[in-house]
């Protein structure tokens, strides 16, 4: 899925999801927080977020961790914006 993802395919990721999905996305900003859920996750981050972006996220996946049915995925993303910066995330 994250190979896909690194290669520009995000819906992929996205259609993967489980519903019950526990997701942080970490910092200071309107859209940190937690999340437990596909639809929350899209709601509170990734539609904010897309309102921003020019382009598709380019990721790396750095680290990732499997244990029974838990996964963390540790990666690196930066997302062209309208304002010409990147979104950088990890």
């Amino acid at each position: 899925m994250f190979a896909r993802w690194e290669q520009g395919d995000q819906t992929s990721f996205f259609d993967a999801l489980a519903e019950e999905v526990q997701w942080t996305a970490s910092g200071s900003t309107p859209i940190s927080g937690h999340s437990t859920s596909k639809a929350e996750d899209l709601e509170k981050v990734y539609q904010p977020l897309r309102t921003h972006f020019s382009g598709p996220t380019h990721c790396q996946v750095t680290q990732l961790l499997a244990e029974g049915d838990t996964v963390v995925v540790q990666w690196h993303g930066e997302t062209p914006t309208r304002v010409g910066r990147p979104y950088v995330q990890e």
